[in-house]
């Protein structure tokens, strides 16, 4: 479950979802599932998440072309 932004500079609580950006990410993990992270407003302004080479979750500049990220 998602309770606050991904960025781990920012402290801000996940509320609801009209709120930031919410990614969607398809499991690591053998089961067929999905993984959910946050951005704050503030935080998508000028992040965005992307699944990295070494395949965890990793913060880049929104600016950047899409890495292997499933969904946004």
């Amino acid at each position: 479950m998602v309770s606050k932004c991904a960025n781990p500079n920012c402290s801000a609580e996940f509320m609801y979802f009209g709120d930031g950006k919410l990614f969607e990410f398809e499991s690591t993990s053998s089961r067929a599932t999905r993984d959910f992270h946050w951005l704050c407003n503030e935080c998508a302004e000028s992040l965005k998440l992307q699944r990295g080479e070494d395949g965890g979750i990793e913060l880049a500049e929104a600016n950047q072309p899409n890495g292997s990220q499933f969904a946004a």
